[in-house]
Formats: C-alpha cells, sequence, structure tokens
C-alpha cells in the first residue's frame, strides 16, 4: 500500500502482471493502528480503522460494507481500536457466508462475525 493509503490490486495474466484496480482506503489519524488483510476465502479484503471500524471490500477493491464495533464516541486513548483481525473459511454448506471473521481490539473485546 502506497504511503498515500491507496492500495493497488493486481492480477498475474500469464507471465504478465496487471493492474485490476485501484482502492483508496479511507485517510485516518492513527495509521499505524490500522490493519490491512485478505479474508481466508480469498474474496474479501479487510481494512480497519483506528476508530473500531472495518470496512469490507471484495476482492478487487470494490467497497461492499463496514463493520462498527463497540468504542466510545471520543476514543482519544485508542483502547478501542483493532489490535488483530483473522479470518477463517465458513465451512458451513447451508451458509451464504464465505468466512468467519475474529477481531479484536485492545481493550479485550472479542468480536464475531460471518462475512460475505
Amino acid at each position: 500500500m502506497h504511503h498515500s493509503r491507496q492500495l493497488d490490486v493486481y492480477a498475474i495474466e500469464g507471465q504478465n502482471i496487471v493492474q485490476e484496480s485501484s482502492v483508496q482506503v479511507l485517510e485516518d489519524e492513527f495509521p499505524q493502528y490500522c490493519l490491512l488483510e485478505f479474508s481466508a476465502s480469498g474474496s474479501l479484503l479487510l481494512s480497519t480503522r483506528s476508530s473500531a471500524q472495518i470496512d469490507v471490500f471484495d476482492h478487487q477493491g470494490g467497497y461492499c460494507y463496514d463493520i462498527p464495533l463497540e468504542s466510545p464516541e471520543n476514543n482519544i486513548d485508542l483502547v478501542c481500536a483493532i489490535s488483530a483481525i483473522r479470518t477463517i473459511a465458513n465451512t458451513s454448506t447451508d451458509d451464504k457466508y464465505l468466512d468467519i471473521l475474529y477481531a479484536l481490539q485492545y481493550n479485550g473485546t472479542l468480536s464475531v462475525y460471518k462475512i460475505g
């Protein structure tokens, strides 16, 4: 990712690397508390913000939705920022969701979501 918080998504076609899309990730006052990770299924891109929000993009960088985690309106000490995110592929055959997301905040709160 560029310093400007622009993420370029590339694909390999034969022996060429081709840019598929470019995503402008929202600016953040505390970028050192932001994470960026592909989901276990490889179909979603997750970007966290220091304000305890997770932005979900499709694999080509198209914005899908955001997940606001619980935090006070004034999160100045960043205790509600997200310290870790992990996903596992959802193996349930009767479920429409692709992944299960685990999000851990610095205040110790663990949240679990089905995403997709």
